[in-house]
């Protein structure tokens, strides 16, 4: 009889004989969406079960009581961990009973959709790739056009409030300092010693989207049997406005961006062929601009690589991957070069410790703004440190608001850092709760879908105004009679106003629609998380290694930058597609084609 009911069972949820779990999955999804997700956002986890839902293959014999295991497991922990980006930002403070709740119901939701959608990606190994050039140079053709169109509407560029400050440092109206990596500052140095004017540092980062995504987009269409996936791709990265207007930012955020992908696209082809596609020079050179990049673009960069340099030897080891140890080797000792002998010999600034503080800063604002409970000594120190009018001033949405605010006494945390450190820790400490409330609201961008973030910089604009600022302390800017200056578009040209009008009611609609809401990184870093826990238990560590990058990259994010902005990980959801080349990559068979 039991073994009846369960032959029953099975052809009932199997979707080769009947809809029957796609049903149960159908109403799940819709009951989470209602309970779990807030107002017009509900629809958003229907969407994506459905999408799961579409791609699952049938269970067979083939799948052995291990998988099932593995199956399990991921299917739990994905589920649990997908639900959660979904809760509204205030969830935490509602009852364990609905924890539990929707916990059991986020995973009969999609527990097995995530494993079977990598089980079907997997069992097509035996694909054929797909010519090449032919498709690269059409979306060469395609992406120009589209970067084409952006340059000319905001031509020579978007500046904002860092890359004036770098804009004029470059021209000597300002001091050479640290607070926007020099690596950075000296590329745009560079460009302008070519043409000065913005256009020629947007030029290039303009060179790099065609040449990049054109790259990506081949290789999706190689690797991937879904011909959808390389639509979605194209439109997520030319047709929607935010790709495109990044590489008209003048910004620190779009070349990092740019070398992150590369860099996981590089390690996709170098574990894919076993090190083989390292062979070819232009591999090679590409790959080191990459890894330098990240290692010199951004201050959490250099960590990454540092960790995936001690990984790389003990996963892949030195036999067939020599040349990538080598390649981040020589980035991380090019980092170190760079911010010891160059920044002491050229007697450039060093940044504001607030920065670096950045997390703890905003925590101990957050506790103090929530009536935290403070001893007399933290009651000394950080009244001098922050000021009634600063803390009035705190939001999660707004990093600079309380360590550039008015009231904020940054010389204090500079002259004596281990004191600050002590002071912070003690605070947190003695309000435990209230930390981790300021913490979470902290880090939300990365995790929640309906978390709030700093208005305005979904999308910007060259003709919002650009204020003057100083990234130096009050006695530097006394000392050395630093004369800052504003930027002036009209100095530099402007471009088509009509066709910069159309492009701005095509983003305002956008923006008004909400379709802002689909970039944050939440759901796009816990599948590649769920990935990572597939290949861990399966182990399949050489996947993993692909995968680790932007796992770090967020990591340092939750450790100690605030990250209000999406510009910072916009990385995330684009790995994403490498994430799915990665599970396509075939276990043990090398293959030739090194494209």
């Amino acid at each position: 009889m039991i073994n009846k009911l369960r032959d029953q069972w099975y052809n009932f949820c199997n979707p080769r004989l009947g809809w029957g779990l796609t049903i149960i999955r159908i109403i799940v999804s819709l009951i989470t969406a209602i309970f779990a997700v807030p107002e017009n956002k509900m629809f958003g986890i229907v969407i994506i079960s459905i999408i799961l839902m579409s791609m699952m293959r049938s269970r067979d014999l083939k799948i052995t009581k291990r998988m099932i295991v593995v199956d399990w497991i991921v299917g739990i922990i994905g589920g649990l961990l997908y639900i959660v980006t979904f809760l509204p930002v205030n969830y935490f403070d509602t009852s364990i009973v609905s924890h539990i709740v929707l916990s059991l119901i986020s995973f009969g939701t999609i527990s097995f959709a995530i494993t079977n959608v990598l089980h079907k990606l997997r069992n097509d190994q035996d694909y054929k790739i797909l010519g090449f050039y032919n498709s690269y140079w059409k979306y060469v053709l395609l992406y120009t056009i589209v970067i084409i169109i952006y340059f000319v509407a905001y031509y020579p560029g978007i500046m904002v409030m860092d890359s004036v400050n770098q804009w004029n440092q470059i021209h000597h109206l300002y001091p050479w300092n640290n607070w926007h990596p020099i690596g950075h500052t000296a590329v745009l140095w560079l460009t302008s010693k070519v043409w000065d004017n913005p256009a020629s540092f947007v030029i290039l980062q303009s060179v790099v989207y065609v040449t990049l995504f054109s790259y990506f987009a081949t290789l999706l269409k190689q690797h991937l049997a879904k011909r959808w996936v390389g639509y979605l791709f194209f439109v997520l990265t030319a047709i929607v406005p935010f790709f495109p207007l990044q590489a008209m930012i003048v910004v620190k955020d779009t070349l990092f961006t740019y070398a992150f992908l590369f860099f996981g696209l590089a390690l996709f082809q170098i574990v894919r062929t076993h090190g083989q596609w390292l062979h070819r020079p232009v591999a090679f050179v590409f790959t080191l601009l990459s890894v330098t990049g990240i290692s010199i673009f951004r201050s959490n960069g250099v960590p990454i690589v540092l960790i995936m340099f001690l990984l790389s030897i003990i996963i892949l080891g030195l036999k067939n991957y020599w040349r990538l140890i080598i390649i981040m080797a020589f980035s991380i000792c090019g980092y170190f070069v760079i911010n010891g002998p160059v920044i002491t010999n050229f007697h450039i600034f060093e940044p504001s410790k607030t920065e670096s503080y950045g997390m703890l800063i905003q925590i101990d604002a957050g506790i103090i703004y929530n009536k935290g409970t403070l001893n007399l000594q933290q009651q000394q120190y950080f009244s001098k440190l922050m000021t009634t009018q600063n803390i009035a001033g705190y939001q999660p949405t707004n990093i600079d608001a309380i360590k550039f605010g008015a009231g904020f006494n940054s010389e204090l945390l500079n002259n004596n850092t281990t004191k600050f450190k002590k002071e912070s820790i003690s605070l947190i400490k003695n309000n435990k709760l209230k930390a981790f409330k300021a913490y979470k609201a902290q880090t939300a961008v990365l995790w929640n879908q309906n978390v709030k973030y700093r208005a305005g910089n979904f999308l910007r604009d060259k003709y919002n105004p650009v204020p003057a600022s100083y990234f130096l302390t009050t006695r530097d800017i006394s000392k050395y009679n630093i004369k800052y200056q504003a930027f002036n578009y009209d100095n530099y040209g402007s471009g088509s106003s009509r066709l910069h009008a159309i492009l701005g009611n095509w983003q305002s609609m956008f923006e008004n629609q909400s379709v802002q809401y689909w970039f944050l990184p939440g759901i796009y870093l816990i599948m590649q998380i769920t990935i990572v826990l597939w290949f861990v238990l399966q182990g399949m560590w050489r996947k993993v290694l692909v995968i680790l990058p932007i796992i770090g990259l967020a990591g340092t994010y939750m450790l100690a930058i605030p990250a209000p902005d999406i510009r910072y990980v916009q990385p995330i959801l684009l790995y994403t597609f490498i994430s799915i080349l990665v599970v396509k990559i075939p276990n043990n068979k090398v293959i030739s084609k090194l494209k």
